[in-house]
């Protein structure tokens, strides 16, 4: 048994696929479509809305992957290649969960111009939406920053005064701010908007550099992600 099968058979018996990847959830992004495509070809399939969390990749794997061992975690934020999934594994993941490098893939229906902005994409380029006021929370996401980007912090600014007044309640204001972000990434990702729409992106975007059929994305995951094994595993040999 070759280590890169050996690392990854738990995850693959617990989510009882070939290849314990998992296409994160993704509003306009994770459809039928892709869902149908990512289990054809073996991976873990999600049909859901996608968010950020608050505390970085780097941080967890220290507070909860090397305290937990032997326990189904799959680790996600900012994952893009096949090596670092072969040290994620090392690490005593379960697997991993990837989002951007889906998009990025013949099988997502996205317009050619949402592709072609992630291309062009640099990673610091991609910001998270920032909490200006506890009195209008939001689940932050992270996007290129662009006009649609920018247009949401003035309408947050325009729905808080609004809400001062009492002209508009809470529960109003909330309504607006999730009714920009569906009707945003919608513009960008079926209408080709990539200027006033929501471009949701990991930094990882910095990353992407063609689209692929997803059968060869995911190859190419495995493949790099078992030579880096192998060189791993190599030079600990030699030494």
């Amino acid at each position: 048994m070759d280590l890169f099968k050996q690392l990854t058979q738990k995850g693959q018996i617990f989510l009882g696929v070939h290849t314990p990847i998992i296409s994160s959830g993704m509003t306009w992004i994770g459809n039928y479509e892709l869902v149908k495509a990512v289990s054809k070809h073996g991976a873990f399939p999600v049909l859901a809305g996608g968010h950020i969390g608050h505390v970085s990749l780097t941080i967890l794997l220290q507070q909860v992957l090397f305290n937990f061992r032997d326990f189904p975690i799959f680790v996600a934020g900012g994952i893009a290649t096949g090596k670092m999934i072969a040290h994620l594994l090392l690490m005593g993941a379960y697997g991993c969960q990837l989002g951007t490098r889906f998009v990025m893939t013949e099988e997502y229906t996205a317009h050619a111009k949402f592709k072609d902005a992630f291309i062009k994409a640099r990673a610091r380029e991609t910001i998270a939406t920032p909490q200006c006021d506890s009195r209008l929370p939001v689940v932050a996401v992270r996007a290129v920053n662009n006009c649609g980007m920018r247009n949401f912090g003035q309408l947050r600014l325009n729905l808080l005064k609004k809400m001062e007044t009492g002209s508009l309640s809470r529960e109003e204001a909330q309504f607006e701010v999730e009714n920009y972000w569906m009707g945003a990434l919608r513009r960008a990702v079926v209408d080709g908007d990539v200027d006033s729409g929501s471009l949701m992106a990991g930094q990882s975007v910095g990353l992407m550099h063609d689209v692929k059929p997803m059968c060869a994305m995911l190859d190419e995951l495995v493949d790099d992600a078992r030579d880096e094994l192998e060189r791993v595993c190599g030079t600990l040999g030699g030494k």
